[in-house]
């Protein structure tokens, strides 16, 4: 039993039962931007969405080289998504997760 707890507990699309409600939610995190539009991927961690974000700024600066004083960037930001009973919901990180993923001076 507890062996199953654990498994469930490390799996990709954990189920979270709330207290108050008894519904079903489901969190995870994405690269997303404007104009580039989401990396595709469904995060555990805001840190591995970072991880995306950084990936997506060197991609842009292999492809399009640095013309001083102009650069190309990427316009990816993580976002945490919140499935409740199969509506999604896209929320900014709040203060807590960014101190957590940029540290102090985010």
């Amino acid at each position: 039993m507890f062996q199953l707890l654990i498994q469930e507990m490390h799996s990709e699309r954990t189920e979270i039962p709330l207290a108050s409600e008894g519904e079903n939610m489901k969190i995870w995190y994405e690269a997303v931007g404007e104009v580039r539009g989401s990396c595709g991927h469904r995060h555990r961690t805001a840190k591995a969405a970072d991880r995306c974000c950084e990936n997506d700024q060197r991609a842009i600066e292999i492809a399009y080289p640095s013309t001083y004083p102009t650069r190309a960037y990427s316009d990816r930001r993580v976002k945490k998504f919140v499935e409740t009973d199969g509506v999604v919901e896209v929320q900014d990180l709040n203060d807590i997760e960014k101190e957590q993923l940029y540290g102090s001076a985010f």
